[in-house]
């Protein structure tokens, strides 16, 4: 096969690479016209590159085309688009004064490509990113209760761009701009943050404590289930009152007081049955003491009986 001239390339650079979700791509049949080889030895070629699983992943991609065959002939074919650097990488070895000037009008031709991507008007679509970003924007610089002055920030971004309105911009200045913004909207968050710019919020005193146990059960008339153990868990408001105090002296709530009769009773019944358990333990403490004078003389007495028997 004969290859095409370098002057070819230059002056149709878009008959040879191509544009694929914003990047720019060239395929193995559009490199075997080009240097004049035959398609199947560049797909040999690229077969057996001396590199990284990773770099042939992230810069070739093969896939079944179409491909004209001459005289009407068609076939599937596996095809192999790739990058400029997966490009440049598989060119390295095709040597000779011709393949350099191919090399130099395919090398140009790819950056001719990203230049014209990058003037190339946007979409909204495209531009949904920064809308977002510059309204959020907006919405920080803004005074507590004033409006967002939208108008105001696509001023900004148009100004720091150059152009009298966002729909000038190229996908470069996109991106450009989406970093400006976004680096904005880091520095308007540290100031909320640091209290510089939004001044702090005053939060509401919590509300007052109410301690209210109106009278409800006589001293005498708890349980001891009641006062000490599981149970008190239910039944005891002395154990509610000092859980509110506890939560009011964290919180720094007031405490406001109606009633403490049932605690009151509580509390009474409480020393009572410390009291009586007090008493029950002095008489089985006297009991055992008792118990124990009884056995020590017991003891005594079976000896002298062995004594006197022994005799």
């Amino acid at each position: 096969m004969t290859a095409i001239s370098a002057t070819q390339i230059s002056s149709q650079p878009e008959a040879f690479i191509h544009a694929v979700q914003g990047a720019l791509k060239t395929t193995s049949l559009k490199v075997a016209e080009a240097f004049g080889k035959r398609h199947r030895d560049v797909l040999r070629k690229i077969d057996n590159l001396d590199c990284p699983s990773e770099f042939t992943c992230a810069h070739f991609c093969a896939d079944v085309q179409i491909v004209n065959l001459g005289q009407g002939a068609k076939r599937e074919s596996r095809v192999v688009e790739m990058d400029k650097d997966g490009f440049m990488f598989l060119v390295m070895g095709f040597t000779g004064q011709k393949a350099a000037q191919i090399k130099v009008a395919y090398i140009n031709a790819f950056n001719w490509m990203a230049e014209k991507l990058g003037r190339a008007p946007t979409s909204v679509e495209d531009r949904k990113p920064l809308n977002r970003a510059v309204r959020t924007l907006a919405n920080l610089r803004s005074a507590q209760g004033e409006a967002a002055d939208y108008a105001g920030m696509w001023k900004l971004v148009n100004g720091y761009l150059g152009v009298s309105t966002i729909e000038e911009a190229s996908q470069e200045q996109i991106d450009r701009a989406m970093m400006f913004v976004q680096d904005s909207i880091e520095r308007e968050t540290h100031k909320i943050i640091e209290g510089d710019y939004l001044g702090k919020q005053t939060l509401p005193a919590p509300a007052a404590a109410v301690i209210d146990y109106p009278l409800a059960r006589q001293w005498n008339e708890w349980q001891a289930h009641q006062l000490v153990g599981m149970d008190a868990m239910h039944h005891s408001d002395l154990r509610r009152l000092l859980a509110q105090l506890n939560e009011a002296a964290r919180t720094g709530s007031a405490v406001q007081v109606s009633s403490i009769a049932n605690v009151q009773e509580e509390i009474k019944a409480l020393i009572h049955l410390c009291e009586m358990r007090g008493i029950q333990q002095r008489k089985a403490e006297e009991k055992l003491t008792h118990i124990q004078n009884f056995v020590g003389s017991l003891a005594k007495t079976t000896g002298c009986l062995q004594s006197t028997l022994a005799q």
